[in-house]
């Protein structure tokens, strides 16, 4: 008789899970040879379900230990190959046919994967990046750990081989209804404060506590728990890099949830010097420094995630993406912000080339490409179709900038978990505006009370409170939410409304509520990438950050109140420099047709942001070349109006070459004494005179070094820093007030220098 081989098992542990676990077993069908399940005790229909899907159901009896319970359902595989999954979770189509692959060829004893968690609530989700786990293995092997159960120390014991496979599992099981129906966090912070009350300084259980406490978004408490794990691991009692790296990835992230930006930039530094070629550590560090509106750092961060690149580690489980796609999405993003529109769609295309499943960057693409093109939106549905998620996004940027044949896709979305709620909205939206037969979807409750919704919406935005209301009677929770906007009253998040008032395309109510939002710079790149992109200019922001002066000039321009643009754009250069508000500046100074002007702020703009395509358009358009080489007695006898000390100008030809370059950098330190004394006194103008001087005598120096020495090197380095510190100056004059002593200190160096040397 031949005998059957079991390729793959896959081992659940389950107790009332009939709410989730059809999803995950009809994910396995055709992957799994066998699937067991060890049920601790449910008193729902989860076993008679397992059943049903063909499942050897075992009972046991629970004892609050994971790993036990991991370890009995191990006990029943007979696979040669396990696959560990838990009921709040599936297996994509796509990953199921890969993963049977590459257990065809048997490279390794134990595989890791990709987990996916899904964060939010059903109806306003995000999907992470995935995390490394190794949830593959061959039988044998076995878990460790009361919670957070760990396989791979015991496949590093016994020598297994551990391969990264391209495989992705999700996992639902943190969205917010599935936390309250489970009881997950109360239960895991239980058996957690447990293990620790035995063994205090184990550094895995602080991490993993402060990983639940990151979940419950208690960021004060993963400050408290990380000092605990940090002193640890200064006093030399951790051996677990990853666990370290995981240390510093979360307090990182809970101290800039705190604002506490200085102990960010302080750990980030830290563990850069540890971790030098891991991109997860420039890649959080950057989401702070994005979500603190320093667009540029955060620009210069991702590229360094990039730069460094995927690390393919079967031990160190670093964020998926964090060195390839999401870096270039939040790359994309960046852009948006900054007001290149063409090199923002340029990185959300090749962070799409890198990874087709992510459902938001589908609905930034879409939204910066013609989507009424049919061609372009047949192409977009092609790529997205392979993800349901992925498909709806794409439905929703249709319907918010109004695609007739976006409406034709809420049919081809695969009804999930997460895509439920998003088609019923469309479907609500679309019988709102006439596009879909109302009676056809007011039988789907949930579709019904959409409708309500978006009528409230359409009513607020014609000033009818009172039909606002009436339309959420039903629903006194929304009108709530609703009914604080229309007060005075501050401290407002609009991120969970902001999806829905896109869509229903309330641009009044919106532009309205957008500037007192406390969480506008989240929600900025979002609309951005919608209708209101050209519209923006329009609110009454408060100009308290810098992008916000930036629209404020450009509406002034728009409404052609130039003296208040510049007062605006006068009060933006405080701020980070911006694409958009030197394309201000640009506009301005055209307005008064000083081109000279407008080209010069495109230069330095340009060297700047050298990457943007909207600058080097604009700088092209206006004839923009480099600066003429000036000659050194030129520099040094130049013209009087620039030189505060003219004592030597009448023997400048006279002078032997080393005292000229001595005189050069003298010249240097006085220039940059007064662009410190012009600013002070508010003349930008002039300062930036001075600023294009001391740029002119670095031009110079530069091009006489020997860089082929490591001298040369040196000094054409330190030459190439000080001149974009100038670039900065000339673009945000308040930097000078921190920075004048370090520039001046370096020029009177370099005098003293060459004042030593002999002739």
């Amino acid at each position: 008789m031949r005998r059957i081989v079991v390729l793959l098992s896959a081992c659940l542990i389950v107790k009332n899970e009939a709410h989730v676990l059809p999803r995950c077993l009809g994910s396995l069908q055709g992957v799994a040879d066998e699937i067991v399940v060890v049920d601790t005790g449910s008193t729902d229909d989860t076993p008679r379900i397992a059943e049903s899907f063909g499942a050897r159901v075992y009972h046991f009896e629970w004892t609050g230990d994971f790993a036990v319970a991991r370890n009995e359902s191990l006990r029943y595989a007979l696979g040669e190959y396990v696959l560990v999954i838990d009921a709040d979770e599936f297996l994509p189509k796509e990953d199921g046919v890969r993963l049977r692959q590459a257990l065809q060829e048997r490279r390794a004893d134990a595989y890791t994967v990709d987990l996916v968690n899904y964060l939010g609530s059903v109806a306003r989700f995000v999907r992470s990046p995935g995390v490394r786990v190794v949830r593959v293995f061959r039988r044998g092997f076995s878990y460790m750990g009361s919670i957070h159960e760990q396989i791979l120390y015991d496949v590093i014991a016994k020598g297994g081989q551990i391969e990264v496979l391209d495989v992705e599992i999700h996992h639902l099981g943190y969205l917010a209804e599935f936390v309250a129906l489970k009881g997950k966090s109360d239960r895991n912070l239980e058996i957690l404060n447990q293990a620790l009350a035995i063994d205090p300084d184990n550094f895995f259980h602080i991490t993993n506590l402060m990983a639940e406490y990151a979940r419950l978004g208690d960021p004060k408490k993963v400050v408290e728990l990380g000092e605990r794990a940090y002193d640890l691991f200064q006093r030399g009692r951790v051996n677990q890099p990853h666990l370290v790296l995981r240390m510093y990835r979360m307090m990182i992230a809970a101290h800039g949830d705190l604002g506490n930006y200085d102990r960010v930039e302080a750990l980030a530094r830290e563990a850069e010097l540890f971790f030098p070629n891991i991109p997860d550590v420039p890649f959080v560090h950057a989401l702070y420094v994005m979500q603190r509106g320093d667009w540029r750092k955060a620009i210069r961060l991702f590229e360094r995630s990039r730069e460094i690149g995927e690390i393919r580690s079967e031990i160190i489980d670093t964020i998926a993406g964090a060195g390839s796609y999401v870096a270039a999405a939040k790359l994309g993003e960046l852009w948006l912000l900054e007001g290149d529109v063409e090199l923002a769609r340029e990185y959300f295309v090749q962070s799409l080339r890198e990874n087709l499943r992510q459902e938001g960057t589908f609905f930034f693409l879409a939204s910066l490409l013609p989507l009424n093109d049919p061609s372009v939106f047949e192409q977009l549905r092609a790529l997205a179709s392979h993800d349901p998620v992925c498909l709806a996004y794409l439905a929703l940027a249709g319907a918010v900038w109004r695609v007739d044949h976006a409406w034709r896709l809420i049919n081809e979305i695969e009804q999930t978990p997460v895509t439920a709620p998003i088609v019923a909205k469309l479907r609500a939206l679309g019988a709102v505006l006439g596009i879909l037969p109302a009676n056809d979807v007011r039988v789907d409750s949930t579709v019904e009370r959409e409708i309500q919704w978006y009528e409230a919406l359409f009513a607020l935005e014609r000033g009818d409170r009172d039909q606002a209301e009436r339309c959420l009677r039903d629903q006194p929770e929304r009108w709530e939410r609703l009914s604080e906007w229309l007060t005075s009253k501050q401290g407002l998040c609009i991120s969970p409304i902001l999806d829905e008032l896109l869509l229903a395309r309330v641009d009044e109510l919106l532009l309205a509520w957008l500037p007192r939002a406390e969480d506008r710079d989240l929600a900025l790149s979002r609309v951005l990438a919608s209708p209101l992109r050209e519209e923006v200019w329009k609110a009454a922001w408060l100009g308290e950050r810098g992008w916000e002066c930036d629209f404020l000039a450009l509406g002034a321009f728009r409404r052609r109140d130039i003296q208040a643009s510049l007062n605006w754009l006068e009060r933006g250069l405080t701020y980070e420099p911006t694409v958009r508000r030197a394309i201000v500046e640009i506009d301005l100074a055209l307005c008064h047709k000083n081109i000279a002007h407008a080209q010069e702020v495109a230069s330095q703009a340009s060297r700047l942001f050298p990457e943007s395509k909207l600058l080097e358009g604009i700088a092209g358009s206006l004839g923009v070349s480099p600066r003429p080489m000036r000659s050194l007695d030129d520099l040094l006898g130049g013209g009087s109006g620039l030189n505060p000390h003219r004592a030597y100008q009448s023997s400048v030809n006279s002078m032997p070459l080393k005292v000229k370059i001595m005189k050069l950098h003298e010249r240097a330190v006085e220039c940059v004494d007064q662009v410190k004394a012009l600013v002070d006194q508010g003349d930008i103008m002039g300062a930036r005179t001075y600023i294009q001087y001391v740029q002119d005598i670095i031009t110079f120096l530069r091009s006489n070094l020997d860089t082929s020495t490591e001298a040369g090197k040196a000094a054409d380095a330190a030459y190439a820093y000080f001149y974009k510190m100038l670039v900065e100056w000339f673009l945000q004059p308040s930097k000078v007030e921190s920075e004048y002593k370090e520039m001046r200190d370096f020029w009177q160096s370099w005098a003293d220098t060459w004042a030593k040397v002999e002739a």
